[in-house]
Parts: C-alpha cells; structure tokens; sequence
C-alpha cells in the first residue's frame, strides 16, 4: 500500500493510492475500496491532529536539514521543478521539502475532496482477457485497455463507508474503521530527538574502521565482531549498521537457504508496523538471507538506530513459528516471484543465472528453488530462527555520528547473548577457477561452453555471456582487468552494437569473484539478440580476438589517457556518508578487511606509466588472450538448436573472422544439469577466507 501526491504542479494535484494485491486481492476490490474508504471518512469526520501535523512538520525540517548530498542531475531537475511552483526566490530549495503554517480548515477542505465523484480508478490484472475487459488498443504501443463507468455497486458500497450513517460524527468513524483494524497514526516512537553532533577525540578520527571488543557487553569475541569509525567528514546525525549473520546450518544445503529466505521474508511482512513509522521518521532497515546466513542493515538518524534495531532482532528472534495469515501472504507473493524468475526472467538474465550456476559451488537457479519451494510447508519454516542462531556469528560495520559502537551492540545482544560460537572458522564462499595454461589438456583460450534454452516462449531474443578467467583476483590484476574495460567498453559497444547491430544491450565489462583476494579476475562480454547466440558467441569470439590484440600494440599516448580515467575514478571521494559505508563495508563482507584498498589502487596507478603499460600489456598477451574462457548461450524459442550455417561470403569478413574464429576454442560443451554436476567435479574451487581471527 503507497499512498501520496502522484502531481502537484501547476495548480493541478492528484492524491493516488497504490494497492499491490495478490491472486486472491484481485476478486476482492469491492471490499478493499470499502476499507480505503471508511479511512477516509476517519479523515473527513475526525477533527485536524495539531499533534500529527507538528510531528510531520518536524520530521520534514529534519530531512531537509540533514538530507544528504544528491547528484547534480536530481538537484537541477528538482530546481527547474520548484521554480514553475511561484515561490518566493528565498523558499524554492525548502517550499516544496517543508511544512509552514497549520491550516486545519484548508486540510478538511482537501480531505472531503476525496469522493467517489471525484475517483478515477485503474485495474491491472492477469486475469483480464483482451476480449471482455481490454477491447481497446492505444495508439503509441498497441497496449490493450478498457475503460468505463465504476460499477455502480462499487459506487454505493464506497460512498456508504465513506459517509457513514448520518450525524454519526467522529467517534463513530473511529469505530467504524477500528473494526476493520484501522486507526489514524499514534506518535511515532522512530522521531530523533538527539540531533547534535558528537564531540570527535582530541587525537582524531582514525581513518578507518577499527574492530572493536564486544566483550565490554557480554558478548564473546567469537560471535560478534563490529567494525566502527565516527563520522568526521559529513556532519551529518546519522549513521549506518550493516551487519552478517553467518549461520552453518543456512549454508548447509540449498532448501536451508530457501526455508531462511521464506522465514526473512515473514519476519519482514510482520515487521510492517515498525517499517512504516521509521520510514516516516527518516530510518530505513533490510533483513535478507544470503548464501550462508542472514543480513541486517539499518540506516538513518543515529538517536533512533539502537530502537529501530532491537525491534528488528527481538523480532527475529521471537518468530519461531509463523502464523497462517503472515504464511498465506508471503507464500502466494514469493510463489508469484519465483514463477516469474524461472518463466519470464530476461534472456541475460538467464544467462547470468546459469553463469553463476556453473561457477558458485552454491549457487541454484530460479528453477531449482522454485522446485525447493513447492515442498515448503508453513510448519517446516517452524524453528527457522532457532536453527539460524543457536551457532552463528556476526561481522558488523558501524560508521556514522557515534562516538562508540555499545548502545548499538547491545541491541543484538537478545540474539546473540543465547548463541554458541561457530569455532574458528566459517563456511566459505566457493568459486571455480577453470583449467588454464598450467593444464596441458587444456588449450590456450580453450572455452567451455554452455547451452540453454530460454524459459520464456514469448521472449524473441536469446543472450550470451563470455567470461574470460585471466588470473588470480589481486588488487593489481583487478586494475590491470578495469583499465582494459576502460578500452574496450566503447569499442565492444561501436562495433557489435552500432556497426554489427547484434542488439541494444551490449556490455564489456571487468570481472572478479571477490572472494577477499582468493578467486579469479578477468573480462566480460555479454550480448542480447535477436541473431542466434551461436552466431552472436562467433562474433564476439572475433571481435575480442582481434580487439585484444589491438589492446596489446596500443600507443602509449592513447593507454594513457585511460589509466588518468581510471586514476580519477578511483580518487573520486564518497559524496555521502552511504557511498563511504558502502566502500568499507566491502572490505567487511569480501572478509578481506582491506580498507586500504582504494589508497593502494591510487598508488599503484600513480607509478611511473612506462612501467605500468609495460606491465600491462605483459598482461593483456599472457593472461587476458590466454585466459579460459566460460560460454553461456540462451537460446530463444525462435532459435534451431543446430547453429546456423555460415555464408560462405562470411569466411573472410569483419564479422565472420577468418581460420580459427578468432580464438576460444570450446573444449566442453554442456546442455544439460548432468553435464554441469559433471563439470563442476573436474574444476577447481578457490574458497572465501573462513578464518574467525579473535
């Protein structure tokens, strides 16, 4: 449910409300304009709140205060936007941001504009058929509508709710609506009342996040570890929480991580009641399951974060069993999910799912875990939590306006307080590294390839990825790997998309595991088209053959200019106290704890560039047009599975390459889930750091 001004400009304004409804909601629209309209009557008969109004007030003056920097194409839209509203010059950057003066009677004259007379209603539905309910065709795209009268049933039934029973007044709307469980808005308990900045150390901030002792409140060292540095940049009453709760039992098995991502979404949908508020309030939170456990985050004004987090994890906690109701809802939205996943994913999409299939030892596709899902009842989700946190651990990142990390600890302290240590190490994250030159079976560039047919029938285009695995994913062949996108980006998208026309999406792009430095870095190459993916994998097998080349003769005048553009790149400070968090939190979550490396990247592309082009084209001969190579092609419905043959007027072109193709010889071809389980027993693993250092 979203609800707010859809337009306000101009003198014109509409007030829309949004419901996303499930299967069963789409036969029920009577009844939920009838519940949307007996809250409306609590807002037509109910006198103005002063209260509600100030707490609003205050909240918007505390989101202007403090909003963060925004990128300046959004503060030049919003400017433009603001000036067309005649504002006095001295109110065009708060008018439209902030609340002015209470005018009780203007808002009960908006508020009894909401009638049915006044209603335009919109219905998108899958159960609509072309013939009965959408005759009509618009002119742009041929999107297929209908249009008429609101039922008259409708019409009656919401009028009756909205206007109540005559002379009934205010506490008859407040009864009327609190027996369909409504009720206008309580003080919001999220409303930050500490806004001042916190006095920094005589000696400063250290530059980096530091681990801190978590058995200062009770909690042992081998379950929590919370990484914390005070804001000193942004002057900002904020902060963010990002947390990671490892659990062996989640990443036991692929239905653990499904039973952990039904029980997360749960939790969330009755966490509802507190989201809204801190939402309102200026704080947001996220609750996920990942490959081995579960993450929290929470952000926004500092004062409120330790309130909002232990609801969160009291939450967690307390939710060992999960109601029919709360069942009935996330089953339906999350079948409807991964139905859609599995059966109308986009063709990269899929290719990028099978991709990951072939290289996480993990990793499931859409498929699979709607499979896993189907078996799902709401008693096998019982007990989730307990499984979660009975042995867990947690790596924490906490920056912002804080002077130290307890008041926020402490509010994990419920969960983690119970929990037993995992020991001295974690499940690791495992990806593939392909044979390469070291395998004499294995040739130079060799290729595996793998096959898929695309789930969707409608779908015209099919897709294919090409990974190329140079070398290990050390902090210098990373770089060496972005500079070549540098390079080749425009020109992958100039040649197969502009001059070859092989389709709009068109990407060459740099690539790594990030397993905390352990796994593999390189190229990748990802094409969707209509043209047969096997033609499209040749086209991109001589272009990348040939552009590689090239990369290797380029002047040391032109290479130069790249490596000041990703020099830049990389001295680009954070523009808010989110995109810094975010940058740490990587070191946090790849279990590297490198938070040096933006610093080792600027001094590393700051020696001397004769000796870093030199290097680099070291690179570019033995490990990027040497490197295996993994192939995904996704096939459409329109596609033959044989490859289509070549013109003979093909064999010597631009597009068609010449003897060879070009390079990336395929070794193995893979069209089935046995001949991935196959592959994946031949390869070799490299494993995310697991050590818990206490």
């Amino acid at each position: 449910l979203i609800s707010g001004p859809a337009l306000d400009e101009g003198g014109a304004s509409l007030f829309e409300v949004t419901v996303h409804m499930t299967e069963a909601g789409e036969s029920q629209v009577g009844s939920i304009g009838e519940c949307l309209f007996s809250y409306i009557r609590l807002l037509q008969q109910c006198p103005v709140s002063e209260e509600l109004w100030r707490e609003t007030q205050s909240i918007q003056e505390m989101n202007f205060r403090f909003r963060s920097v925004m990128q300046p194409m959004g503060v030049v839209t919003s400017l433009a936007s603001a000036m067309q509203n005649d504002l006095p010059v001295d109110k065009v950057l708060s008018g439209p941001s902030k609340l002015w003066e209470l005018d009780k009677a203007e808002i009960s004259e908006v508020a009894g504009m909401l009638t049915c007379a006044r209603l335009r209603l919109v219905l998108a539905m899958k159960s609509f058929s072309e013939e009965k309910e959408c005759p009509e065709s618009e002119r742009w795209y041929g999107t297929k509508f209908g249009a008429g009268a609101l039922p008259e049933e409708w019409h009656k039934a919401w009028e009756r709710s909205r206007l109540g029973d005559a002379g009934g007044g205010a506490g008859a709307a407040a009864e009327a609506a609190a027996q369909l469980g409504l009720a206008l808005p309580m003080q919001n308990p999220f409303v930050a009342e500490d806004l001042e900045l916190k006095p920094q150390p005589a000696e400063g901030v250290l530059k980096y996040p530091v681990k801190t002792d978590a058995s200062s409140i009770g909690i042992s060292n081998s379950i929590l570890q919370v990484y914390f540095r005070q804001d000193d940049t942004f002057n900002l009453p904020k902060a963010h929480l990002l947390t990671t709760f490892y659990s062996p039992w989640v990443a036991e098995s692929a239905e653990n991580r499904t039973k952990a991502w039904v029980w997360a979404t749960a939790v969330a949908e009755e966490l509802n009641e507190f989201s809204y508020d801190a939402e309102a309030a200026g704080l947001s939170y996220r609750l996920t399951q990942t490959s081995r456990g579960m993450s929290v985050t929470v952000g926004g004004y500092q004062d409120k974060i330790p309130v909002l987090l232990r609801a969160v994890v009291e939450k967690m906690l307390a939710m060992t069993e999960v109601s029919e109701h709360t069942w009935n809802i996330v089953h339906t939205v999350l079948l409807r999910s991964l139905k859609n996943a599995a059966e109308k994913r986009d063709p990269l999409g899929q290719a990028s799912e099978w991709q990951q299939r072939l290289v996480w030892q993990h990793a499931v596709t859409a498929a699979e875990k709607l499979e896993i899902f189907k078996t799902l009842t709401r008693e096998s989700i019982q007990g989730v939590s307990s499984k979660i946190f009975e042995r867990c651990y947690v790596e924490a990142l906490l920056q912002g306006n804080l002077m130290d990390p307890g008041p926020v600890a402490e509010a994990m302290g419920t969960v983690l307080r119970p929990a037993a240590s995992v020991g001295g190490s974690l499940p690791s994250l495992c990806a593939a590294r392909l044979p390469g030159t070291e395998d004499s079976s294995w040739p130079s560039g060799g290729c595996v390839l793998l096959r898929r047919r695309g789930t969707n029938p409608e779908e015209k285009n099919g897709a294919v990825i090409v990974t190329l695995q140079a070398a290990d994913e050390t902090l210098e062949n990373l770089l060496r790997c972005q500079l070549a996108e540098q390079v080749l980006k425009q020109r992958c998208f100039d040649e197969l998309r502009t001059k070859q026309n092989l389709g709009y999406i068109v990407h060459c792009v740099s690539c790594a595991h990030e397993l905390g430095g352990a796994g593999s870095c390189g190229l990748q190459v990802m094409v969707q088209s209509e043209t047969h993916p096997a033609e499209v994998h040749r086209r991109i097998r001589v272009w990348l053959s040939a552009a590689l080349v090239e990369l290797e003769k380029e002047t040391d005048d032109n290479l130069e200019k790249y490596l000041k553009a990703l020099l830049v790149q990389y001295q680009d400070r954070p523009k808010n106290l989110a995109s810094e968090v975010s940058r740490n939190w990587s070191a946090v979550s790849s279990r590297s704890f490198r938070f040096t490396r933006r610093a080792e990247a600027i001094a590393f592309l700051q020696r001397d560039p004769a000796e870093l082009l030199s290097e680099f084209r070291t690179f570019v001969r033995e490990s990027l047009v040497r490197a295996p190579r993994i192939a995904v092609e996704v096939l459409a419905a329109q596609h033959d599975d044989a490859p289509p043959p070549r013109r003979e007027e093909e064999a010597g072109d631009e597009n068609g390459g010449g003897e060879g193709d070009g390079g990336g010889e395929i070794v193995v071809v893979l069209e089935s889930a046995g001949d991935i389980e196959a592959f994946r027993k031949r390869v070799t693993w490299r494993k995310s750091p697991a050590t818990i250092e206490t």
